[in-house]
């Protein structure tokens, strides 16, 4: 198969899903959101832990995408601010299966036996940090450990998604690509403060493919507006009436 420059979740062994550690929803850590189509993130210490875990099969991903690669998420924010990015370490940890992954068995999650906060309060200092990629060059750990941050932009002032786009500046991707060896990589995302009132979410692969969240060198206008897509296919369908009546 010939090689592209960008891929989604809804290819391959791509997955997408929500993880919750969530004191005010009845516990949340142990639920799975792997379903759904819409994947939530918050991050407000000690009461709400709500992250994302997204896998990209990156078997074809052309390598000459990998250091200019951006993430892709079409998302709703109620505020403008960072998510912080990690990568899972490449191995056997890539194999989580959306179906069956919640916050109490996810890769990258320090569990309570393990000395993580205890399920259900939402404590944030939950990071496994023996199961993330390490970039190279970084300072000593645990600041080292994030691949980068992401932009998510204030959605509420104009109805509807909106796509969050990194760029390779705050969030190089390329030696994390570079280093894989078996063809996924996988992806934890949540905020970079806590905030009482910040909520998100982004469409998930379950929403349909041209909305999956996207991985490389994505064209800055390839997913288009919900609105904006049935319009392009109206205008598809009239000029097929014209040519026909001709």
């Amino acid at each position: 198969m010939a090689a592209v420059m960008y891929v989604s979740t809804a290819d391959g062994n791509g997955a997408d899903t929500s993880l919750q550690n969530d004191g005010q929803n009845g516990g949340t850590s142990a639920t799975v959101f792997g379903a759904g189509e819409t994947a939530d993130f918050r991050r407000y210490d000690d009461v709400r832990q709500k992250m994302l875990l997204l896998r990209f099969d990156i078997s074809d991903l052309d390598p000459a995408a990998y250091n200019d690669a951006i993430l892709r998420l079409d998302g709703y924010s109620n505020r403008g601010r960072d998510l912080r990015v990690y990568g899972i370490a490449d191995g056997a940890l890539d194999n989580w299966d959306e179906a069956t992954t919640s916050y109490a068995n996810a890769p990258g999650i320090l569990q309570p036996g393990d000395g993580g906060p205890a399920y259900d309060l939402a404590g944030f200092d939950f990071q496994n940090f023996s199961q993330m990629f390490l970039p190279p060059g970084n300072p000593p750990v645990p600041a080292a450990y994030p691949l980068g941050l992401m932009p998510v932009e204030d959605t509420d002032p104009t109805p509807g998604y909106k796509p969050f786009v990194s760029n390779p500046t705050d969030l190089p991707l390329g030696d994390f690509l570079a280093a894989d060896t078996n063809g996924i990589v996988s992806f934890l995302i949540h905020h970079d403060i806590t905030h009482t009132s910040h909520t998100g979410n982004i469409r998930t692969k379950e929403s349909g493919a041209y909305q999956a969240p996207m991985l490389g060198i994505v064209p800055p206008n390839f997913i288009p507006e919900p609105s904006s897509y049935a319009l392009v296919l109206l205008g598809i369908g009239a000029v097929g009436m014209i040519v026909r009546r001709r």
